[in-house]
């Protein structure tokens, strides 16, 4: 960390060819559940930097410091239904430590030249039209509490060329941090009317759990994947649909999605989404397999379909109020999430949420209720 920042200060000084901007934010968490409590929270600093250079090449990133209170020792089991645990973890136990960390999120450099523009580094890449889940998107993991919530930087190589009004073409390599190798995507994207349009071609390693390939261990398949997404407006109605799905006949690995949203005339605003995941556990053999499969975070959900709801209104110029209903269709579970925000001063956000849950079983029931509390400032 020493050697980095030492190049960091060399690479950018503190003068007036480097812009720098961000945010601090503070937060607290409580989480109820099986008659148990987590109470825990972040302090976070988040500092971007863009520097222009002579030869036109543009090096930008931020850089994060955030240290954690209260819990910070973490139970996975405390998260699964006990009958699941019983035949593996006798003792109770699968733990993980948090630590306060510094780190480089994005560093990237990008270029401009007659027909395209280059883009090497750690960089944000975000795939895809949806709100809560994003099929396409091979490279991030939303949180349903805050789909919008930023995404880490990923090491990539990524060539934009444009090819006339609405169209170009994306080439995305990737690094794999699970394995040794690499994973591309093509993008083709185009308007049609007033839809966008995008097809897609990937080859990526995903992790395919044993019990799907009659294997022993989860493995690595290298898979090519195809897909697209369109979204557009049909009257007063925004609707978007994004799917991505493997070649691979082995085993059947996919996912799309299906939404819509609406502004009345008094300016409440409603959208609505459904998921479905192709590789989900199915209703009625749900096993402990399924819930380390999805710990590995290489899968968006746990079963098969589900979910999202959200209404949102302004009441005045500073606060504004939404509701988010999120659920699993196959377990009957949901959460139900009403929230706050309220722009303190100009730069200086406080939101409020509180999550309740509609049972006490389910992957989502699990979870009894939720607090979170969080406050932004910008500069």
């Amino acid at each position: 960390m020493k050697n980095f920042l030492l190049i960091f200060l060399f690479l950018f000084p503190l003068n007036a060819q480097t812009q720098y901007f961000g945010y601090f934010e503070s937060e607290a968490d409580r989480i109820n559940f099986n008659n148990k409590a987590y109470s825990f929270g972040y302090h976070k600093v988040r500092v971007d930097f863009e520097h222009p250079r002579e030869d036109g090449i543009t090096i930008s990133g931020n850089v994060n410091w955030q240290t954690y209170h209260g819990q910070t020792t973490w139970n996975f089991l405390d998260f699964l239904p006990v009958k699941t645990l019983e035949p593996i973890y006798s003792d109770g136990k699968y733990e993980m430590t948090i630590t306060d960390t510094f780190y480089l999120d994005n560093f990237y450099a990008r270029k401009s030249f007659r027909f395209f523009d280059i883009i090497i580094g750690r960089q944000p890449i975000s795939m895809g039209v949806g709100y809560a889940w994003n099929p396409l998107d091979m490279f991030n993991q939303k949180d349903l509490m805050d789909p919008a919530y930023e995404q880490p930087g990923v090491d990539a190589a990524r060539l934009e060329i444009p090819m006339g009004d609405r169209t170009g073409l994306d080439i995305i390599i990737a690094k794999n941090d699970s394995i040794d190798g690499t994973e591309k995507m093509l993008q083709f994207k185009t308007g049609i009317g007033s839809f966008g349009v995008t097809l897609n071609y990937a080859n990526r390693y995903h992790l395919v759990p044993h019990w799907r390939i009659m294997d022993i261990t989860f493995t690595h398949n290298e898979s090519n994947f195809v897909g697209g997404s369109v979204v557009g407006q049909i009257g007063e109605y925004g609707i978007w649909t994004e799917v991505f799905k493997s070649l691979d006949e082995t085993v059947e690995v996919g996912e799309y999605v299906l939404g819509a949203d609406h502004t009345f005339d008094n300016g409440v605003y409603v959208m609505g989404e459904y998921f479905h995941n192709f590789l989900g556990a199915k209703k009625g053999k749900l096993d402990l397999n399924n819930y380390l499969y999805a710990f590995s975070g290489e899968t968006k959900s746990l079963m098969q379909n589900y979910i999202f709801l959200m209404s949102s209104y302004g009441f005045t110029d500073f606060i504004s109020g939404s509701v988010i209903v999120f659920g699993n269709l196959d377990d009957s579970s949901f959460s139900f999430l009403p929230m706050v925000n309220w722009s303190i001063e100009e730069n200086v956000t406080l939101s409020v949420m509180y999550k309740k849950t509609s049972a006490t079983s389910g992957m989502i029931g699990i979870q009894n209720s939720a607090w979170r509390l969080r406050i932004r400032a910008h500069f």
